[in-house]
């Protein structure tokens, strides 16, 4: 007898996914299907019911990014020289490395005073001021952290 109920429930179960599968094949619109003339690239596409239907061929081109030049880009690439080349500068240092440091912080601070290659006081006093509004170790030297900060500034402004 149970050999019988599930040969029943088996039967059920066929007809039930035969309706559904029959259902839903029927209620699919067949009658549209869709061919590409190939022979003369023509960008229309033919349907079996007599309706023309246009296919979009402009082809959207996505734009590249563009890469921003900072109007900073050389400074910025020679503060970047002075983290390769590992500088470190201190009262006393001498130099045009010393000049970009100088020319940095008369565009940070807005001045215009003498760029003049010479690690002074002044120089010092400027660089303290920085590394002390960029939340560095304010003692006055340059280093890397105190370029990456000026690199940091200088692509935000």
């Amino acid at each position: 007898m149970n050999d019988f109920k599930f040969n029943v429930l088996v039967v059920v179960v066929f007809v039930v996914l035969g309706g559904i599968v029959y259902w839903s094949v029927s209620s699919m619109n067949n009658d549209v299907y869709y061919t590409r003339d190939i022979a003369n690239a023509d960008p229309v596409v033919v349907a079996t019911n007599d309706e023309p239907v246009e296919i979009p061929t402009e082809v959207v081109e996505t734009p590249e990014p563009v890469e921003t030049v900072s109007e900073h880009a050389d400074l910025i690439a020679k503060i970047e020289k002075l983290v390769s080349d590992k500088i470190y500068m201190k009262s006393g240092s001498q130099g045009t490395r010393v000049g970009t440091v100088q020319e940095f912080l008369n565009l940070y601070n807005g001045t215009s005073n003498i760029v003049d290659n010479d690690y002074g006081p002044g120089t010092k006093q400027s660089v303290i001021n920085f590394q002390t509004a960029e939340g560095l170790g304010a003692d006055g030297e340059t280093g890397p952290n105190t370029y990456a900060k000026m690199i940091e500034w200088l692509e935000s402004n």
